[in-house]
């Protein structure tokens, strides 16, 4: 079929627009194109009239595809990329923690429990040799058979050599270091280091620092804007793209200038996949847990992998008893698109591929109208079901996007030549446990993903048909290579599974949350959750829970395996075994990674401040210890009124009372009207799992209400501050934050010793 084809003559040409505007798709677009159109055909019976299928209209038109990025291939093969000016093939600049190494016939894996880089033969699935680097090594790039490392427990970078098996220099890397690149000359090599807030360049030939340069809330963000985890180079080298675990923006940084010159603004309020298309709703949501992005091949295009977060703070239902307050799917993994020409997003209000001019007849209408919904619920069941975004690659070949979910065990490609590629989802795979890094060979036949909890690498035949052509989604691994052992303890390997995987419905039922979607790694979230007894502020779980009962806000738990099914039931599960619960509690009371804190090393250079500070806090004047006991996790054990009630707490409780509703009450009151009453035929819930929505087991308390002290560990990783995060800073708790001296007696305080107090606190 020739372009040709394109020839819009007569009413039946006329349906074949959409033919003629993806000419130059892959050829997975043509195969869904003429099933679709066959389909239509079938319905239209003899003589019958053609007639567009009544959609609504997109909110905005939606762009053309980038001509800048593709070129067609006569419609027989996959969207070729343009042939672009010499240089590190793409996805070789940005860092992961798999790498191809020179010939394609090797990769090298970072693995973070063992402590290693280890060298793995392709072809036969033998690790060839393994070299020890500094504690937790995170990600790598590779530059000939030389790997850059960073280790994030061991604040440093290191120079490898894969052949030979040894560490060529090790330099420092500021607090947690992480995401890692390569300009395109391969001159300079840059680190983020998470906890520092910081991007360090380096030499790449002798790792000799050229500068440091602030970002995020260092280079004076909104509070929000914290942890560094991603970064990405444009093909120029010019510029570095860096993404935040929280907060909603990217900083853009100027290589020459050595400092963030630009902000992109992530999307908000729209969730950003077609399940807004289908549902149609205006849901208040925020971006966050942006832990991944990368640049188009021919630098026009940046695409950041985060989620979309409904918290329900916007929420009236006030009877129901989950995160988000009843929200459908309150995290949902998306990708932002931006052209870079003028730093906007593409389009942030997606339609499915499958709401595209289908033609159905007047007579047959609703079976094809039923068709084309069957299948705009493939594509959006395949984009929903995505949780914990690790890493995002675009294919070196072809134009396709690679997004690796580690919370739901998948990789996903999407098409690049769409204005918006998380409406075009071409296939999904899936891997082993926890995917954390996806790696290309220089062909882009395959592709190897690193499972870090499944200590294996699945190996990915991208030229077989299933990602061209397959409707279903049902791509699969074509091998499984071990390229590590666990070191934890069965039993605990068993609660770390659990506390990551978004795929068990026995913790959430049907809302895709595992305990790491707002707990990453046991920190949390930065942000602020509606339940039904009031806003909270979700707590850093790493080193702060064993010994430290009663646990939650209110105190209401003794053991932290009951807090876990309390946590359960809020998340809609149907609740674990008591063995898995126990399994659980183990692996978040002892095993979760620990936090370095890039405070700890002001106590030598501001050690006069810190110990101000220190006496303050246990000084009877203000009196912070007898309530924060540093014997017992700087906590007593006892709740408190000081004052912090809430409104969203005093408005739950009036309306709770004033209706004479019991908790659980009555289903109208929690369930959102598309989650109500699923009628036998509803076109609208084939295909996709309907949510549901945790009754509300909790009795908000009326005001005054007394609150469980928190520990005071990591207290600078923890904002925002108290139950319901309405105080930003420490400094803001310690002065506005602290009416009536209930918290503590701190008015008396002068700026010099509130200063010096926040220093000491942010030292535990």
């Amino acid at each position: 079929m020739s372009r040709q084809i394109g020839a819009r003559a007569g009413s039946f040409l006329g349906a074949m627009r959409h033919l003629t505007a993806v000419v130059s798709r892959p050829l997975h677009s043509w195969s869904r194109v003429l099933g679709r159109l066959g389909v239509a055909l079938m319905l239209l019976g003899s003589g019958a009239s053609v007639a567009r299928s009544k959609m609504p209209p997109p909110m905005n038109p939606p762009l053309e595809p980038d001509e800048r990025e593709v070129v067609a291939h006569d419609g027989a093969e996959p969207l070729f990329l343009r042939r672009l000016a010499p240089g590190l093939p793409v996805g070789a600049r940005t860092g992961s923690s798999i790498a191809f190494l020179p010939g394609d016939t090797q990769f090298v894996v970072a693995d973070m429990d063992n402590h290693l880089l280890a060298v793995v033969d392709l072809a036969t699935g033998h690790i060839q040799r393994t070299i020890g680097v500094n504690r937790r090594p995170d990600r790598l790039v590779v530059q000939g058979h030389i790997a850059y490392v960073t280790s994030r427990g061991g604040r440093s970078v290191s120079m490898v050599d894969t052949r030979a098996g040894t560490v060529l220099r090790t330099a420092e890397a500021g607090v947690e270091p992480g995401a890692i690149a390569l300009t395109a000359d391969g001159q300079v090599l840059l680190v983020v280091a998470s906890a520092s807030s910081e991007v360090i360049a380096y030499d790449s030939k002798t790792l000799s620092q050229r500068w440091r340069a602030p970002v995020g809330v260092s280079a004076g963000a909104d509070d929000r804007t914290r942890f560094p985890d991603a970064i990405a180079i444009d093909p120029k080298g010019k510029k570095a793209y860096v993404s935040f675990m929280q907060g909603g923006r990217v900083d853009v940084v100027d290589v020459e200038r050595q400092k963030v010159t630009s902000h992109l603004q992530l999307p908000k309020n729209t969730p950003g996949t077609p399940m807004a298309r289908v549902f149609g709703g205006t849901e208040e949501r925020v971006p966050n847990a942006a832990a991944a992005l990368t640049v188009s091949p021919s630098g026009g295009r940046l695409y950041v992998a985060h989620t979309m977060v409904n918290t329900g703070a916007a929420s009236a239902m006030v009877m129901a008893g989950g995160y988000g307050l009843g929200a459908r799917v309150p995290i949902l993994v998306t990708i932002a698109t931006f052209d870079l020409e003028s730093g906007t997003l593409t389009r942030n209000d997606v339609r499915s591929a499958a709401e595209d001019d289908v033609p159905v007849s007047p007579v047959n209408g609703d079976k094809a109208h039923q068709f084309h919904r069957h299948l705009a619920f493939q594509e959006d069941a395949e984009v929903r079901g995505l949780a914990g975004p690790a890493a995002v690659v675009h294919d070196p070949l072809h134009a396709r996007l690679f997004l690796v979910a580690r919370g739901s065990d998948r990789v996903v490609a999407f098409d690049t030549a769409a204005s918006d590629p998380i409406g075009r989802p071409m296939a999904g795979f899936a891997v082993g446990e926890a995917p954390r890094g996806i790696a290309f060979n220089a062909a882009g036949t395959v592709a190897v993903v690193h499972n870090a909890h499944g200590y294996t690498a699945s190996v990915l035949d991208l030229a077989a048909p299933s990602l061209s052509v397959n409707p279903n989604f049902a791509g699969t691994e074509s091998r499984n290579i071990v390229v590590g052992k666990s070191t934890l303890p069965e039993e605990v390997a068993l609660g770390r599974r659990l506390f990551t995987s978004a795929k068990d419905t026995r913790i959430s039922g049907g809302n895709g949350f595992a305990c790491a979607s707002c707990h990453p790694d046991g920190r949390q979230d930065g942000l602020v959750w509606q339940v039904s007894v009031g806003p909270r502020q979700t707590p850093i779980l790493a080193d702060r829970l064993a010994g430290t009962g009663p646990y939650n806000w209110l105190g209401t738990e003794e053991a932290l395996v009951e807090n876990i099914h309390r946590t359960i039931v809020r998340l809609g599960g149907s609740q674990l075994e008591p063995k898995e619960a126990a399994a659980l509690a183990r692996y978040v009371e002892q095993y979760l990674p620990p936090v370095d804190s890039p405070h700890r090393d002001a106590v030598a250079s501001n050690a006069a401040v810190i110990a101000r500070g220190r006496e303050l806090f246990h000084s009877a004047e203000v009196g912070c210890s007898s309530c924060h006991d540093s014997g017992r996790g700087f906590l007593d054990g006892v709740r408190h009124e000081i004052g912090t009630t809430s409104t969203r707490e005093v408005e739950l409780w009036k309306n709770v009372n004033g209706a004479k509703v019991a908790p659980g009450g009555p289903p109208q009151a929690v369930v959102p009207p598309q989650q109500q009453v699923v009628k036998p035929g509803d076109i609208r819930f084939q295909n996709v799992d309907i949510d549901i929505v945790p009754p509300a087991t909790e009795r908000p308390a009326e005001a005054p209400v007394a609150y469980n002290t928190p520990g005071l560990r990591h207290l600078w990783a923890s904002a925002p501050y108290l139950h319901d995060g309405s105080v930003a800073t420490l400094e803001a708790l310690l002065t506005t934050g602290n009416p009536g001296d209930r918290m503590g007696k701190t008015s008396h305080l002068g700026p010099a010793d509130v200063a010096a107090l926040a220093a000491y606190l942010r030292t535990l």
